[in-house]
């Protein structure tokens, strides 16, 4: 198996910094692309040679949120095999239903702690849109 890759946008930098933290036990099997907003996210991943095997969207970012993101993703051919979670500090119902309404393969609640936050990403590594989707 080679590197796994994801993208993050998260216009919080000390939430991208405590997301790469997370990924410690994995560095030698991930990578991590990060982005400040979903546009330069969208940037990214229409300029990447190869797609990455899993995006994380937070849902309130300035220029294009984790919605419009998502429906930007979801409306490229190319991009529909990318597992897609919205990753929130919000977890309203409203929220959630909209996220899955756009084809988000799940939507998580950011955790408050790094053991939790280490848990999440093993588990959004496991996410599969060919497949069961954990929690869905």
């Amino acid at each position: 198996m080679g590197l796994y890759n994801i993208f993050l946008a998260d216009d919080d930098e000390d939430d991208r910094f405590t997301f790469s933290l997370a990924l410690e036990p994995f560095k030698e099997k991930v990578t991590l692309v990060t982005s400040s907003d979903g546009q330069e996210l969208l940037d990214r991943l229409f300029a990447a040679d190869t797609n990455p095997d899993l995006i994380i969207l937070d849902n309130n970012m300035p220029r294009k949120d984790g919605i419009a993101c998502l429906k930007e993703i979801r409306a490229t051919k190319k991009f529909e095999p990318i597992p897609v979670i919205i990753f929130s500090t919000s977890a309203d119902a409203l929220s959630v239903e909209r996220a899955l309404k756009y084809d988000a393969d799940h939507y998580i609640h950011k955790p408050h702690n790094l053991s939790q936050l280490k848990k999440i990403i093993a588990f959004c590594m496991k996410v599969d849109r060919a497949g069961t989707k954990p929690g869905r």
